[in-house]
Protein backbone atom coordinates (compact mmCIF):
# COMPACT_ATOMS: atom_id res chain seq x y z
CA UNK A 1 0.00 0.00 0.00
CA UNK A 2 3.02 2.28 -0.32
CA UNK A 3 3.71 4.66 -3.14
CA UNK A 4 6.43 3.71 -5.60
CA UNK A 5 9.27 5.68 -3.92
CA UNK A 6 8.58 4.37 -0.40
CA UNK A 7 7.98 0.87 -1.67
CA UNK A 8 11.32 0.91 -3.47
CA UNK A 9 13.08 2.10 -0.31
CA UNK A 10 11.50 -0.69 1.77
CA UNK A 11 12.58 -3.31 -0.75
CA UNK A 12 16.11 -1.86 -0.74
CA UNK A 13 16.25 -2.13 3.05
CA UNK A 14 15.03 -5.74 2.90
CA UNK A 15 17.71 -6.61 0.34
CA UNK A 16 20.36 -5.11 2.64
CA UNK A 17 19.11 -7.39 5.44
CA UNK A 18 19.39 -10.41 3.14
CA UNK A 19 22.96 -9.44 2.26
CA UNK A 20 23.75 -9.34 6.00
CA UNK A 21 22.55 -12.93 6.43
CA UNK A 22 18.93 -12.50 7.52
CA UNK A 23 16.11 -14.61 6.07
CA UNK A 24 13.33 -12.42 4.66
CA UNK A 25 9.96 -13.81 3.55
CA UNK A 26 7.78 -11.55 1.37
CA UNK A 27 4.15 -12.31 0.53
CA UNK A 28 3.00 -10.35 -2.51
CA UNK A 29 0.74 -10.51 -5.54
CA UNK A 30 3.17 -8.32 -7.52
CA UNK A 31 5.28 -10.44 -9.88
CA UNK A 32 7.83 -7.59 -10.24
CA UNK A 33 8.50 -7.76 -6.54
CA UNK A 34 8.66 -11.55 -6.63
CA UNK A 35 11.19 -11.38 -9.46
CA UNK A 36 13.68 -9.64 -7.14
CA UNK A 37 13.76 -12.61 -4.73
CA UNK A 38 16.37 -15.32 -5.03
CA UNK A 39 13.81 -18.06 -4.42
CA UNK A 40 10.16 -17.82 -5.52
CA UNK A 41 7.43 -20.15 -4.22
CA UNK A 42 4.02 -19.79 -5.94
CA UNK A 43 0.85 -20.83 -4.09
CA UNK A 44 -2.62 -21.43 -5.61
CA UNK A 45 -5.63 -22.46 -3.56
CA UNK A 46 -3.34 -23.36 -0.65
CA UNK A 47 -1.05 -25.60 -2.70
CA UNK A 48 2.50 -25.10 -3.92
CA UNK A 49 2.44 -25.03 -7.68
CA UNK A 50 5.95 -23.72 -8.30
CA UNK A 51 9.30 -23.47 -6.43
CA UNK A 52 11.94 -21.74 -8.56
CA UNK A 53 15.44 -20.50 -7.79
CA UNK A 54 17.56 -20.97 -4.71
CA UNK A 55 18.31 -18.49 -1.93
CA UNK A 56 21.92 -17.31 -1.88
CA UNK A 57 24.15 -19.18 0.58
CA UNK A 58 27.00 -16.67 0.36
CA UNK A 59 25.49 -14.28 2.86
CA UNK A 60 27.69 -13.26 5.75
CA UNK A 61 27.02 -13.98 9.38
CA UNK A 62 23.97 -12.01 10.55
CA UNK A 63 25.00 -8.59 11.75
CA UNK A 64 24.03 -4.94 11.62
CA UNK A 65 21.85 -3.03 13.98
CA UNK A 66 19.33 -5.89 14.29
CA UNK A 67 21.92 -8.27 15.68
CA UNK A 68 22.71 -5.88 18.51
CA UNK A 69 19.11 -6.03 19.70
CA UNK A 70 18.84 -9.81 20.00
CA UNK A 71 17.82 -11.05 23.46
CA UNK A 72 20.67 -11.72 25.84
CA UNK A 73 23.17 -9.60 23.91
CA UNK A 74 25.66 -8.03 26.31
CA UNK A 75 26.30 -4.32 26.50
CA UNK A 76 29.83 -4.87 25.19
CA UNK A 77 28.34 -6.24 22.00
CA UNK A 78 26.32 -3.06 21.50
CA UNK A 79 29.29 -0.68 21.68
CA UNK A 80 30.78 -1.59 18.26
CA UNK A 81 27.36 -1.15 16.69
CA UNK A 82 27.04 2.29 18.28
CA UNK A 83 30.47 3.25 16.95
CA UNK A 84 29.60 1.87 13.52
CA UNK A 85 26.37 3.83 13.46
CA UNK A 86 28.24 6.99 14.43
CA UNK A 87 30.80 6.51 11.67
CA UNK A 88 28.02 6.50 9.11
CA UNK A 89 27.68 10.22 9.70
CA UNK A 90 31.15 10.73 8.21
CA UNK A 91 29.69 9.96 4.80
CA UNK A 92 27.10 12.66 5.27
CA UNK A 93 29.72 15.11 6.51
CA UNK A 94 31.78 14.49 3.39
CA UNK A 95 28.87 15.47 1.17
CA UNK A 96 28.96 19.00 -0.13
CA UNK A 97 25.64 20.03 1.36
CA UNK A 98 26.50 18.79 4.87
CA UNK A 99 29.98 20.24 5.36
CA UNK A 100 28.83 23.61 6.67
CA UNK A 101 26.38 22.00 9.08
CA UNK A 102 29.11 19.82 10.59
CA UNK A 103 31.90 22.44 10.61
CA UNK A 104 30.52 24.66 13.37
CA UNK A 105 30.10 22.03 16.13
CA UNK A 106 33.40 20.37 15.22
CA UNK A 107 35.15 23.75 15.33
CA UNK A 108 33.63 24.58 18.74
CA UNK A 109 34.80 21.30 20.24
CA UNK A 110 38.22 21.78 18.59
CA UNK A 111 38.64 25.17 20.29
CA UNK A 112 37.57 23.77 23.65
CA UNK A 113 40.01 20.86 23.53
CA UNK A 114 42.83 23.05 22.18
CA UNK A 115 42.42 25.64 24.93
CA UNK A 116 42.25 22.92 27.57
CA UNK A 117 45.46 21.33 26.30
CA UNK A 118 47.16 24.75 26.10
CA UNK A 119 46.23 25.61 29.68
CA UNK A 120 47.84 22.38 30.88
CA UNK A 121 50.82 22.35 28.53
CA UNK A 122 51.88 26.00 28.70
CA UNK A 123 51.11 26.34 32.41
CA UNK A 124 53.16 23.29 33.33
CA UNK A 125 55.99 24.25 30.95
CA UNK A 126 56.29 27.71 32.54
CA UNK A 127 56.16 26.11 35.97
CA UNK A 128 58.83 23.57 34.99
CA UNK A 129 61.09 26.29 33.60
CA UNK A 130 60.79 28.17 36.87
CA UNK A 131 61.53 25.00 38.81
CA UNK A 132 64.64 24.35 36.72
CA UNK A 133 65.88 27.85 37.48
CA UNK A 134 65.09 27.43 41.16
CA UNK A 135 66.92 24.12 41.27
CA UNK A 136 70.03 25.88 40.00
CA UNK A 137 69.94 28.45 42.78
CA UNK A 138 68.33 26.38 45.51
CA UNK A 139 65.19 27.12 47.47
CA UNK A 140 67.28 27.97 50.53
CA UNK A 141 68.95 31.04 48.99
CA UNK A 142 68.10 34.73 49.52
CA UNK A 143 69.89 37.34 47.38
CA UNK A 144 70.22 40.76 49.02
CA UNK A 145 70.94 43.93 47.06
CA UNK A 146 71.25 47.53 48.25
CA UNK A 147 68.01 49.28 47.36
CA UNK A 148 67.78 52.81 48.82
CA UNK A 149 64.12 53.77 48.78
CA UNK A 150 63.96 56.52 51.41
CA UNK A 151 63.60 60.20 50.72
CA UNK A 152 67.15 60.83 51.92
CA UNK A 153 69.72 58.12 51.29
CA UNK A 154 72.77 60.34 51.48
CA UNK A 155 73.89 58.62 54.71
CA UNK A 156 73.78 55.16 53.13
CA UNK A 157 77.23 54.09 51.94
CA UNK A 158 76.16 50.71 50.57
CA UNK A 159 76.27 47.18 51.94
CA UNK A 160 79.14 46.34 54.26
CA UNK A 161 80.40 43.42 56.31
CA UNK A 162 78.52 44.91 59.28
CA UNK A 163 75.26 44.25 57.41
CA UNK A 164 76.34 40.68 56.72
CA UNK A 165 77.26 40.02 60.36
CA UNK A 166 73.91 41.43 61.60
CA UNK A 167 71.97 39.29 59.13
CA UNK A 168 73.91 36.21 60.22
CA UNK A 169 72.47 36.58 63.73
CA UNK A 170 68.86 36.28 62.53
CA UNK A 171 66.90 33.06 63.16
CA UNK A 172 66.87 30.43 60.41
CA UNK A 173 70.06 31.82 58.80
CA UNK A 174 72.55 29.02 58.13
CA UNK A 175 75.28 30.95 56.30
CA UNK A 176 75.93 34.44 54.92
CA UNK A 177 78.10 35.08 51.89
CA UNK A 178 79.04 38.74 51.28
CA UNK A 179 80.12 39.39 47.73
CA UNK A 180 82.18 42.00 45.91
CA UNK A 181 82.88 42.00 42.19
CA UNK A 182 85.45 43.44 39.81
CA UNK A 183 85.09 42.96 36.06
CA UNK A 184 87.59 42.85 33.23
CA UNK A 185 90.75 42.11 35.22
CA UNK A 186 93.87 40.57 33.73
CA UNK A 187 94.75 37.06 34.95
CA UNK A 188 98.03 35.44 33.99
CA UNK A 189 99.52 31.99 33.99
CA UNK A 190 103.02 31.74 32.59
CA UNK A 191 102.91 33.46 29.22
CA UNK A 192 99.09 33.17 28.95
CA UNK A 193 97.05 36.29 29.80
CA UNK A 194 93.25 36.38 29.83
CA UNK A 195 90.54 38.87 30.73
CA UNK A 196 88.40 37.57 33.59
CA UNK A 197 85.98 38.77 36.27
CA UNK A 198 86.81 38.41 39.97
CA UNK A 199 84.25 37.76 42.68
CA UNK A 200 85.20 37.92 46.36
CA UNK A 201 83.06 35.73 48.63
CA UNK A 202 83.11 34.26 52.11
CA UNK A 203 81.10 31.05 52.04
CA UNK A 204 78.81 29.64 49.36
CA UNK A 205 76.61 27.82 51.86
CA UNK A 206 76.81 24.75 49.67
CA UNK A 207 74.49 21.78 49.82
CA UNK A 208 74.73 18.76 47.53
CA UNK A 209 77.35 20.38 45.33
CA UNK A 210 75.44 23.58 44.63
CA UNK A 211 77.25 26.88 44.54
CA UNK A 212 76.36 30.55 44.40
CA UNK A 213 74.05 31.76 41.59
CA UNK A 214 73.40 28.29 40.30
CA UNK A 215 77.01 27.23 39.80
CA UNK A 216 78.03 23.68 40.70
CA UNK A 217 81.48 22.33 41.43
CA UNK A 218 83.14 20.28 38.68
CA UNK A 219 86.40 19.42 40.41
CA UNK A 220 88.17 20.40 43.61
CA UNK A 221 86.36 22.32 46.37
CA UNK A 222 84.55 25.59 47.03
CA UNK A 223 86.01 28.42 49.03
CA UNK A 224 85.24 27.93 52.73
CA UNK A 225 84.93 30.20 55.72
CA UNK A 226 88.25 28.93 56.99
CA UNK A 227 89.88 30.06 53.76
CA UNK A 228 88.43 33.53 54.39
CA UNK A 229 89.49 33.65 58.04
CA UNK A 230 93.04 32.60 57.15
CA UNK A 231 93.10 34.96 54.13
CA UNK A 232 94.17 32.07 51.93
CA UNK A 233 95.22 33.00 48.41
CA UNK A 234 93.07 30.38 46.70
CA UNK A 235 90.74 30.63 43.69
CA UNK A 236 87.85 28.69 42.14
CA UNK A 237 87.68 29.10 38.35
CA UNK A 238 84.66 29.33 36.12
CA UNK A 239 84.66 26.99 33.12
CA UNK A 240 85.53 29.72 30.60
CA UNK A 241 88.24 31.17 32.87
CA UNK A 242 89.77 27.72 33.07
CA UNK A 243 89.69 27.31 29.28
CA UNK A 244 91.40 30.69 28.84
CA UNK A 245 94.22 29.95 31.28
CA UNK A 246 94.74 26.19 30.97
CA UNK A 247 95.08 24.15 27.78
CA UNK A 248 92.90 21.01 27.45
CA UNK A 249 94.21 17.99 29.28
CA UNK A 250 95.93 19.95 32.07
CA UNK A 251 94.48 19.55 35.57
CA UNK A 252 94.37 23.08 37.03
CA UNK A 253 93.92 21.96 40.67
CA UNK A 254 96.99 23.08 42.64
CA UNK A 255 98.33 25.24 39.81
CA UNK A 256 99.09 28.94 40.37
CA UNK A 257 97.76 32.03 38.58
CA UNK A 258 98.35 35.78 38.94
CA UNK A 259 95.56 38.33 39.36
CA UNK A 260 96.86 41.91 39.47
CA UNK A 261 100.24 40.38 40.16
CA UNK A 262 98.87 38.61 43.27
CA UNK A 263 99.54 34.89 43.36
CA UNK A 264 96.56 32.52 43.82
CA UNK A 265 96.41 28.73 43.96
CA UNK A 266 93.58 27.06 42.03
CA UNK A 267 91.39 25.17 44.51
CA UNK A 268 88.43 24.21 42.33
CA UNK A 269 86.66 24.50 38.97
CA UNK A 270 82.95 25.15 38.40
CA UNK A 271 80.73 23.37 35.89
CA UNK A 272 79.69 25.42 32.92
CA UNK A 273 76.37 27.14 33.45
CA UNK A 274 74.11 27.13 30.37
CA UNK A 275 70.72 28.50 29.28
CA UNK A 276 71.30 31.76 31.14
CA UNK A 277 69.69 33.97 28.50
CA UNK A 278 66.20 33.21 27.14
CA UNK A 279 66.38 35.81 24.38
CA UNK A 280 65.96 34.99 20.71
CA UNK A 281 69.39 36.42 19.71
CA UNK A 282 71.82 33.49 19.79
CA UNK A 283 74.91 35.71 19.59
CA UNK A 284 73.85 37.82 22.58
CA UNK A 285 72.97 34.69 24.52
CA UNK A 286 76.38 33.18 23.73
CA UNK A 287 78.16 36.30 24.98
CA UNK A 288 76.13 36.39 28.19
CA UNK A 289 76.87 32.73 28.83
CA UNK A 290 80.58 33.20 28.18
CA UNK A 291 80.75 36.20 30.52
CA UNK A 292 78.86 34.34 33.27
CA UNK A 293 81.41 31.50 33.15
CA UNK A 294 84.46 33.77 33.14
CA UNK A 295 84.37 34.51 36.90
CA UNK A 296 87.18 33.63 39.28
CA UNK A 297 86.08 33.31 42.92
CA UNK A 298 88.49 34.24 45.73
CA UNK A 299 88.09 34.66 49.54
CA UNK A 300 86.55 38.00 50.50
CA UNK A 301 89.14 39.08 53.08
CA UNK A 302 91.99 38.06 50.79
CA UNK A 303 90.59 40.20 47.98
CA UNK A 304 89.82 43.13 50.31
CA UNK A 305 93.45 43.35 51.35
CA UNK A 306 95.10 42.57 48.02
CA UNK A 307 92.74 43.43 45.15
CA UNK A 308 90.06 45.92 46.23
CA UNK A 309 90.35 49.53 47.34
CA UNK A 310 87.34 49.52 49.72
CA UNK A 311 85.16 47.08 51.65
CA UNK A 312 81.80 47.97 50.09
CA UNK A 313 79.75 44.94 49.01
CA UNK A 314 77.82 44.47 45.77
CA UNK A 315 75.46 41.92 47.32
CA UNK A 316 74.92 39.51 50.18
CA UNK A 317 73.70 35.94 49.75
CA UNK A 318 71.91 34.35 52.68
CA UNK A 319 71.34 30.60 53.09
CA UNK A 320 68.55 29.38 55.39
CA UNK A 321 68.01 26.16 57.32
CA UNK A 322 64.25 25.76 56.83
CA UNK A 323 63.11 26.49 53.26
CA UNK A 324 59.49 26.61 54.44
CA UNK A 325 60.34 29.79 56.38
CA UNK A 326 62.42 31.46 53.67
CA UNK A 327 59.76 34.13 53.03
CA UNK A 328 59.61 34.99 56.75
CA UNK A 329 63.41 35.21 56.85
CA UNK A 330 63.41 37.55 53.83
CA UNK A 331 60.93 39.86 55.58
CA UNK A 332 63.04 39.75 58.74
CA UNK A 333 66.09 40.85 56.73
CA UNK A 334 64.19 43.78 55.21
CA UNK A 335 62.93 44.80 58.67
CA UNK A 336 66.51 44.65 59.93
CA UNK A 337 67.56 47.07 57.19
CA UNK A 338 64.90 49.54 58.34
CA UNK A 339 66.12 49.32 61.94
CA UNK A 340 69.79 49.72 60.97
CA UNK A 341 69.47 52.46 58.35
CA UNK A 342 66.19 54.18 59.20
CA UNK A 343 64.27 53.22 56.06
CA UNK A 344 63.74 50.36 53.60
CA UNK A 345 67.27 49.70 52.37
CA UNK A 346 67.45 45.99 51.47
CA UNK A 347 65.93 44.37 48.42
CA UNK A 348 65.64 40.66 49.27
CA UNK A 349 64.82 38.21 46.49
CA UNK A 350 64.61 34.43 46.75
CA UNK A 351 63.79 31.69 44.21
CA UNK A 352 60.82 30.56 46.28
CA UNK A 353 58.97 33.78 45.46
CA UNK A 354 59.15 32.91 41.77
CA UNK A 355 57.84 29.43 42.57
CA UNK A 356 54.75 31.00 44.16
CA UNK A 357 54.32 33.24 41.12
CA UNK A 358 54.66 30.27 38.77
CA UNK A 359 52.02 28.33 40.69
CA UNK A 360 49.68 31.31 40.62
CA UNK A 361 50.26 31.78 36.88
CA UNK A 362 49.53 28.10 36.20
CA UNK A 363 46.31 28.32 38.21
CA UNK A 364 45.15 31.53 36.50
CA UNK A 365 45.96 30.10 33.07
CA UNK A 366 44.04 26.93 33.83
CA UNK A 367 41.01 28.86 35.07
CA UNK A 368 41.01 31.41 32.23
CA UNK A 369 41.66 29.11 29.28
CA UNK A 370 39.69 26.27 30.87
CA UNK A 371 36.66 28.55 31.23
CA UNK A 372 36.88 29.68 27.61
CA UNK A 373 37.33 26.07 26.54
CA UNK A 374 34.33 25.02 28.62
CA UNK A 375 32.17 27.71 27.00
CA UNK A 376 33.34 26.54 23.56
CA UNK A 377 32.46 22.93 24.43
CA UNK A 378 29.04 24.01 25.72
CA UNK A 379 28.37 26.00 22.55
CA UNK A 380 29.50 23.10 20.40
CA UNK A 381 27.24 20.64 22.19
CA UNK A 382 24.26 22.98 21.95
CA UNK A 383 24.86 23.28 18.22
CA UNK A 384 25.08 19.49 17.97
CA UNK A 385 21.69 19.17 19.73
CA UNK A 386 20.09 21.69 17.39
CA UNK A 387 21.52 20.02 14.29
CA UNK A 388 20.59 16.52 15.42
CA UNK A 389 17.03 17.52 16.38
CA UNK A 390 16.61 18.99 12.90
CA UNK A 391 18.11 15.80 11.50
CA UNK A 392 15.60 13.67 13.44
CA UNK A 393 12.76 15.68 11.99
CA UNK A 394 14.15 15.54 8.45
CA UNK A 395 14.77 11.78 8.66
CA UNK A 396 11.34 10.72 9.95
CA UNK A 397 10.79 8.46 6.94
CA UNK A 398 14.14 6.72 7.47
CA UNK A 399 13.30 6.11 11.13
CA UNK A 400 9.86 4.78 10.24
CA UNK A 401 11.29 2.45 7.58
CA UNK A 402 13.96 1.10 9.94
CA UNK A 403 11.36 0.32 12.55
CA UNK A 404 9.02 -1.17 9.94
CA UNK A 405 11.65 -3.71 8.85
CA UNK A 406 12.53 -4.78 12.40
CA UNK A 407 14.73 -2.18 14.07
CA UNK A 408 13.98 -1.71 17.75
CA UNK A 409 13.93 1.56 19.64
CA UNK A 410 17.33 0.73 21.11
CA UNK A 411 18.74 0.40 17.57
CA UNK A 412 17.41 3.82 16.58
CA UNK A 413 18.74 5.27 19.85
CA UNK A 414 22.25 3.95 19.20
CA UNK A 415 22.19 5.17 15.62
CA UNK A 416 21.47 8.81 16.50
CA UNK A 417 23.50 8.71 19.70
CA UNK A 418 26.55 7.62 17.72
CA UNK A 419 25.97 10.31 15.10
CA UNK A 420 25.71 13.04 17.74
CA UNK A 421 28.81 11.78 19.51
CA UNK A 422 30.93 11.65 16.35
CA UNK A 423 30.99 15.47 16.17
CA UNK A 424 32.70 15.65 19.55
CA UNK A 425 35.13 12.87 18.63
CA UNK A 426 36.13 14.63 15.40
CA UNK A 427 36.46 18.00 17.12
CA UNK A 428 38.43 16.48 20.01
CA UNK A 429 40.91 14.74 17.70
CA UNK A 430 41.32 17.93 15.68
CA UNK A 431 41.92 19.90 18.89
CA UNK A 432 44.67 17.48 19.93
CA UNK A 433 46.34 17.81 16.52
CA UNK A 434 46.15 21.62 16.61
CA UNK A 435 47.64 21.66 20.11
CA UNK A 436 50.58 19.54 18.94
CA UNK A 437 51.01 21.76 15.89
CA UNK A 438 51.08 24.87 18.13
CA UNK A 439 54.28 23.82 19.92
CA UNK A 440 56.75 25.12 17.27
CA UNK A 441 54.92 28.44 17.02
CA UNK A 442 54.91 28.93 20.78
CA UNK A 443 58.60 28.10 21.06
CA UNK A 444 59.37 30.54 18.24
CA UNK A 445 57.97 33.32 20.46
CA UNK A 446 59.92 31.94 23.44
CA UNK A 447 56.80 30.62 25.16
CA UNK A 448 57.65 27.33 26.88
CA UNK A 449 55.40 24.56 25.63
CA UNK A 450 55.32 20.79 25.61
CA UNK A 451 52.51 18.34 26.17
CA UNK A 452 52.56 15.16 28.17
CA UNK A 453 50.13 12.47 27.02
CA UNK A 454 47.70 13.11 29.90
CA UNK A 455 47.61 16.85 29.08
CA UNK A 456 46.19 15.97 25.66
CA UNK A 457 44.06 13.03 26.76
CA UNK A 458 42.30 14.84 29.63
CA UNK A 459 40.72 17.68 27.56
CA UNK A 460 39.73 15.14 24.91
CA UNK A 461 38.10 12.92 27.55
CA UNK A 462 36.31 15.94 29.04
CA UNK A 463 34.94 16.84 25.60
CA UNK A 464 33.55 13.32 25.11
CA UNK A 465 32.17 13.18 28.66
CA UNK A 466 30.46 16.56 28.18
CA UNK A 467 28.99 15.46 24.84
CA UNK A 468 27.34 12.28 26.17
CA UNK A 469 24.42 13.93 28.05
CA UNK A 470 23.79 16.27 25.11
CA UNK A 471 23.81 13.39 22.62
CA UNK A 472 21.10 11.62 24.65
CA UNK A 473 18.47 14.26 23.83
CA UNK A 474 18.16 13.78 20.03
CA UNK A 475 18.77 10.04 20.35
CA UNK A 476 15.87 9.62 22.78
CA UNK A 477 13.57 11.71 20.62
CA UNK A 478 14.37 9.60 17.55
CA UNK A 479 13.90 6.30 19.40
CA UNK A 480 10.48 7.33 20.77
CA UNK A 481 9.08 8.24 17.37
CA UNK A 482 5.94 6.37 16.25
CA UNK A 483 6.84 4.51 13.00
CA UNK A 484 3.30 4.66 11.63
CA UNK A 485 3.12 8.40 12.24
CA UNK A 486 6.61 8.88 10.82
CA UNK A 487 5.73 7.10 7.56
CA UNK A 488 2.37 8.81 7.24
CA UNK A 489 3.86 12.29 7.84
CA UNK A 490 6.65 11.73 5.32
Amino acid sequence: ALDRANGEEVLGALEELVAQGHTVVIISHDRQIAARAGRRIELRDGHVVSDKGQASRTAQRPGGFLQASLPGMRLAGRIPETVKAGLLVLRRVAKKGSRGRALLPVLSVLIGVWLGAMSFGVGDAVYQRTMNSINKYGLDTISLMAFPSGMDDSNFDGLTLRDARNIERLPNVRAVSPQKRLTSLAARRGDITAEVHVRAIVDLGTREGRGLSGYRIDMGEFITRQDDRDREQVAVLGSVAREKLFPPGINPIGEQILIRNVLFRVKGVLKRRTHISTGSDDEIGRRIEESANSWINVPYRTASGLLFDDDKLNSIHVFVDDVEKVADTARAIEDLGIRLHGHDIYNAEFPGMFLTQARAFRKRLLVAMGSIGGVALLAGNLIVIAIMLLSVRARRREIGLRMAVGARRSDIFRLFFGEALIFSVLGGLAGVLVACASIPALRFFDVPAGFAMWQLALPFACAIAAAIPFALIPARRASRMNPVAALSES
